[in-house]
């Protein structure tokens, strides 16, 4: 299992149509949703919208079979759902995913692991 996180900023004005949007994916759509979500090999998604400055950014965190290959199945789907769902990632972020996005990708910078006793003394106590 792999995760995949990225912060993702909307365009000018879109913050509204992206929550119509998430709820037509959590309504109307879900069954789509759902399937679309098992054929590209994602087992959970978690998604937020906040503000940064200015900018309203829509966080990502995605638990996934296989996180290089992703990408390509989703920008290789022919699936109507998938097409529909990627041309609204241009039309809420300007996303174009056929095109690579370097600046999106996250770099690994640590991780806690929540094993271990929780003991708070330090070296020499």
């Amino acid at each position: 299992m792999a995760v995949i996180a990225a912060a993702i900023p909307l365009l000018p004005g879109k913050g509204e149509e992206w929550r119509r949007w998430v709820q037509e994916l959590q309504g109307s759509r879900h069954a789509e949703y759902a399937a679309s979500r098992n054929r590209l090999g994602i087992h959970f998604e978690r998604i937020w919208i906040g503000m940064v400055q200015g900018v309203e950014l829509v966080f990502v965190y995605l638990e996934v079979e296989d996180s290089a290959q992703i990408s390509m199945r989703l920008i290789n789907s022919s699936h109507p759902f998938d097409c529909w769902y990627r041309k609204k990632l241009q039309a809420l972020h300007g996303l174009d995913i056929t095109q690579p996005h370097r600046s999106l990708l996250l770099e690994d910078g640590f991780a806690w692991p929540a094993s271990g006793s929780g003991d708070c003394t330090q070296e020499g106590e």
